[in-house]
Formats: C-alpha cells, structure tokens, sequence
C-alpha cells in the first residue's frame, strides 16, 4: 500500500488507507498519543486557557515519539 495523501492538519484519526493524518487534539479532548499528533492551541481557545497553562498541559507530552509537531497559532 502506498500513501497517496497526507492530511498534515486533521481532527481525525485516519480518514482512509491511503491518507495519512496528522491529528490535532481539541483542548478539551484527551486523545490517544499511539498516532502521530500535532499540539497546538486552536484560535477558539485563547480565552479559555492561557499559554502557561497550555505548557502546564502538554509540556510532558512534547517529548513524546508521537507529537511530531507544535503549531497552530
């Protein structure tokens, strides 16, 4: 099998086989780091949590194999 896409900004997991996702959890979500994941603070949510307590959150997980980016805004 071959990948024919990649999706490098997605709110889903996998979309197909030949698709390849990059997820972007929501705040208020806690989500599975076995798949690639990007972290990042959604423009929505910057009157719900500061960027301390962002880094407060996701510091330990940056780390992580699986978080192959940080962006957003």
């Amino acid at each position: 099998k071959s990948i024919t896409y990649i999706d490098a900004h997605s709110h889903h997991f996998k979309k197909d086989n030949k698709t390849f996702c990059l997820y972007v959890p929501s705040l208020e979500e806690n989500f599975s780091e076995e798949y690639p994941f990007c972290l990042g603070l959604h423009p929505w949510d910057t009157t719900k949590i500061s960027l301390e307590q962002w880094k407060q959150r996701y510091e330990s997980k940056l780390p992580m194999q699986n978080c192959w980016a940080i962006g957003e805004i």
